[in-house]
């Protein structure tokens, strides 16, 4: 065998060798956990999100998920997600929030989001079952995170509102009488005055805040291949009943979907951000 032969094969078996592990490397998608915070609602879209990667494999492959620890604001979410920290989020939809990042625009709660219950002190609850109007609710302070798009939509309608940076303490102004109420999800409100660390609070029992309310995942703008890829796992999920089977038997849905029955006033809002 000549010298030069010798050396294109062993430059071949090199070539090769480097390029097996390429052809199976995993594509990665991050994103952020913070389940170990009283926000408590993480985990099912930390679920839903395995759900859309299994139903996309056959046609995008593998793909591994990465966890990224710590508490995070909404703002610098999507910040990471511009400086190629993170590669997806899902969050409450907005003008501004459709802006900065790529939304898949397929719900990812059926609208769920936009009724919400109040987190009262328990002590309160005759004073919340007097009122009868919005202007009524205006006399009391709700508290709210500081960049969420709720806050615009409750101030348009008449509500008085203070903001908070620091989310796991929001519920803690209410425990204290420094604000009145904190309107959450019926999704999640079960779960969290459950985990509160004190034990003052109750879910209100004769109003609920409805607006129109859409959370969605995003990713960056440049990241149309991930995009496709969710949307496309998304829709298969729906087709097969898998997303409503998880959507129905996920932890408290069930019985968070009854919030909504009974003598509960609902007080219809505006929703000034979403077009």
């Amino acid at each position: 065998m000549s010298l030069n032969l010798s050396r294109k094969i062993i430059t071949l078996v090199m070539l090769i060798a480097v390029s097996i592990p390429l052809c199976f490397a995993k594509d990665v998608i991050r994103y952020q956990d913070n389940s170990a915070n009283i926000k408590s609602f993480s985990p099912y879209f930390i679920g839903l999100l395995k759900l859309v990667v299994e139903h996309s494999v056959v046609e995008y492959g593998e793909v591994e998920l990465v966890a990224l620890s710590g508490a995070m604001s909404n703002a610098r979410k999507f910040a990471s997600l511009d400086s190629d920290v993170m590669d997806i989020l899902w969050t409450t939809t907005s003008t501004e929030r459709e802006k900065q990042a790529l939304a898949v625009k397929i719900p990812l709660l059926k609208g769920m989001f936009g009724y919400r219950a109040l987190m009262i002190r328990k002590d309160d609850q005759a004073k919340f079952s007097a009122i009868t109007s919005l202007q009524e609710l205006a006399q009391l302070t709700a508290i709210q995170g500081q960049d969420w798009p709720e806050v615009k939509t409750m101030r348009k309608a008449g509500l008085n509102v203070a903001t908070m940076e620091w989310i796991p303490k929001l519920y803690r102004l209410v425990s204290e009488g420094k604000v009145d109420y904190y309107p959450r999800s019926i999704l999640e409100i079960q779960d969290e005055v459950a985990g509160a660390e004190v034990d003052n609070l109750a879910i209100e029992s004769s109003i609920i805040l409805k607006y129109q309310n859409e959370t969605y995942f995003f990713v960056a703008k440049n990241n149309t291949k991930l995009a496709k890829r969710l949307e496309y796992g998304l829709l298969k999920s729906m087709e097969n009943g898998s997303f409503e089977h998880y959507f129905t038997h996920y932890g408290n849905n069930a019985a968070a979907l009854k919030l909504l029955s009974g003598s509960r006033r609902i007080f219809n809002l505006d929703q000034p951000s979403i077009n």
